[in-house]
C-alpha cells in the first residue's frame, strides 16, 4: 500500500502561520503508524507562495478553472501496489485539485 499526498503549509487560523510540517502530511504520517505503507509526498512544479493571501488568490483561480496544477516530477509507478490512497488538503469546502 502507499499513500500519497500533497498540501500547502501556509495555514490561517487566528493569524498566519507557516507550518514546518501541513496537516496532510501530519496525517499521512498518523495513517502510517497504523497501517503498512509507504508514504510519498507529491510536490508541484510551481509551489505556492509563503503569502496567505496569493495562495488563497491563486487557489481560487485554480477551482473556478478547475485546474490541475503540474507535478515537480514524475510520480513512481504505483502498479505494484494494491491499494494506493491520496491525501489532499481542504481548501473552499473542497479537496485541492
Amino acid at each position: 500500500m502507499v499513500l500519497k499526498h500533497g498540501e500547502q503549509r501556509n495555514y490561517h487560523y487566528d493569524g498566519r502561520t507557516h507550518l514546518k510540517v501541513g496537516n496532510t502530511e501530519r496525517l499521512a504520517q498518523m495513517i502510517s503508524r497504523y497501517i503498512d505503507c509507504d508514504l510519498r509526498r507529491i510536490l508541484l512544479a510551481y509551489p505556492y507562495s509563503d503569502d496567505y493571501e496569493q495562495t488563497v488568490q491563486r487557489n481560487v483561480r485554480e477551482q473556478d478553472s478547475d485546474a490541475r496544477p503540474a507535478i515537480a516530477s514524475p510520480l513512481p509507478e504505483v502498479d505494484h501496489y494494491d491499494t494506493v490512497l491520496l491525501g489532499s488538503p481542504i481548501w473552499k469546502t473542497s479537496a485541492h485539485p
